[in-house]
């Protein structure tokens, strides 16, 4: 039952993607509802890992899709010690970078779906979230995140 609600779940994803990446204008993402895409690594084992967060937001009913990139990276293992935090605000997203979007929710669907249902208490963790929580994709632990890199990358600049 429950493999059957995920595989409901993704093939509702991968057809709203579909119509979404045909018109790129994310009309669900306004001033309430926002996309949150979220990585952290493990690179500090039990302590954690560097952090890297996207949300996708609207400031006005009508105005165009933005974004704020916060990057939050380890110094030491040491959980006293704080991260490092760079934060990039206000960035009005691309077309191309709505694309990496959509591609970054697809593939992160797919690795969720084709996970083996292991409970493991390190690895990365991988979240897609919508703020009216219509949509959860968590995947622990995940593998690496291509397209979700990529979008950083364009974010960064």
């Amino acid at each position: 039952m429950k493999k059957l609600i995920i595989l409901m779940l993704t093939i509702f994803v991968f057809c709203n993607c579909k119509k979404q990446n045909e018109d790129s204008s994310l009309n669900y993402i306004n001033i309430k509802n926002k996309l949150i895409l979220s990585f952290e690594d493990e690179e500090f084992g039990e302590w954690g890992g560097n952090e890297k967060e996207i949300i996708i937001y609207r400031d006005s009913p009508d105005g165009g899709v933005l974004c704020d990139f916060i990057e939050k990276d380890m110094i030491s293992a040491n959980p006293s010690i704080p991260k490092k935090e760079s934060f990039k605000k206000r960035i009005k997203i691309t077309d191309e970078q709505i694309k990496l979007l959509i591609e970054s929710i697809q593939e992160l669907s797919i690795q969720k779906i084709n996970s083996k249902g292991i409970i493991s208490n390190s690895g990365s963790y991988s979240r897609v979230q919508i703020s009216d929580k219509s949509l959860i994709i968590d995947v622990y632990p995940s593998s690496k995140w291509k397209s979700f890199e990529i979008l950083c990358e364009t974010l960064k600049k």
